[in-house]
């Protein structure tokens, strides 16, 4: 009798720890690599400078946003693009206002 499982394509069940891919034989993923090697640990970066790239970018997305409305003479476009752009300044303000906070 067939289980049928909605990873698999072949039908069979996977792991209950979870799997990688639908390969026979795959590893579990543990959070550990398998054979002695040792994950790579990324750098943390501070929550404060990702969010203000994260804001920064999007300002930047906003203002694209706006240029190319303006450009094809879209009204709805411009005005979305510039709300975007002043929502991205004003998350940027509160964290210029949390990290004043800080010091």
């Amino acid at each position: 009798m067939r289980h049928g499982c909605r990873h698999r394509p072949d039908g069979r069940a996977g792991l209950a720890l979870g799997h990688r891919g639908s390969r026979p034989g795959s590893l579990p993923v543990l959070g550990i690599a398998p054979w002695g090697e040792e994950e790579e640990e990324e750098e943390e970066v501070p929550v404060s400078k990702r969010d203000k790239a994260r804001n920064t970018a999007q300002a930047a997305k906003g203002k694209t946003k706006r240029a190319a409305g303006k450009a094809a003479g879209n009204p709805y476009a411009q005005a979305k693009g510039g709300a975007e752009k002043k929502k991205a300044n004003l998350k940027q303000a509160g964290e210029k206002l949390k990290d004043s906070a800080k010091k």
